[in-house]
């Protein structure tokens, strides 16, 4: 008798102590908001009077640093990257009244000119920051003399969130 209620209590131990064992979970959380910040070079100054048949090359510069295309921030999703890329509408050309010329936008000096819609930069998620210096040929002209005036154009750029 006096074994059984010993064993009694001991299982009535056994119980109390696994019910007062039990695990419980709590979710952690941390949330970090998308953005990004990237900027170009404001102007692209050829310079004057070069002459007919010649080349012109000048890097893109921001500031005193040769930089064309920097990313200053960069938050973005797991998976993603930040593409920068020459916009659709680029024509590269300046014009002058009804005198144009054509220029070329290069990741490299005399590299493969880039097209329209050319990537020029793509930044992962997980990298903070980054650059690509530009480099701009421009092309006089194969008249017999150079038009006066004052050339003008524009380069633009779009930048997109892409997944990898």
């Amino acid at each position: 008798m006096v074994r059984k209620l010993f064993i009694c209590i001991l299982l009535l131990l056994c119980l109390s102590l696994h019910l007062v064992a039990e695990d419980k979970t709590a979710t952690v959380r941390y949330h970090v908001d998308q953005s990004y910040t990237w900027e170009i070079h404001s102007v692209i100054n050829f310079g004057s009077n070069a002459g007919v048949n010649q080349t012109v090359d000048v890097t893109a510069k921001i500031g005193s640093s040769d930089i064309g295309v920097r990313v200053l921030k960069n938050v973005i999703g797991d998976g993603k990257e930040l593409v920068i890329s020459l916009n659709d509408t680029n024509t590269f050309k300046v014009f002058n009244g009804n005198t144009t010329l054509d220029y070329q936008v290069s990741k490299t000096v005399g590299g493969e000119p880039l097209s329209t819609n050319s990537r020029v930069l793509g930044v992962p998620a997980g990298t903070n920051t980054a650059n690509q210096p530009l480099y701009f040929r421009l092309i006089t002209g194969s008249g017999a003399a150079e038009v006066a005036g004052h050339y003008r154009g524009t380069v633009s750029y779009t930048a997109q969130i892409n997944d990898i």
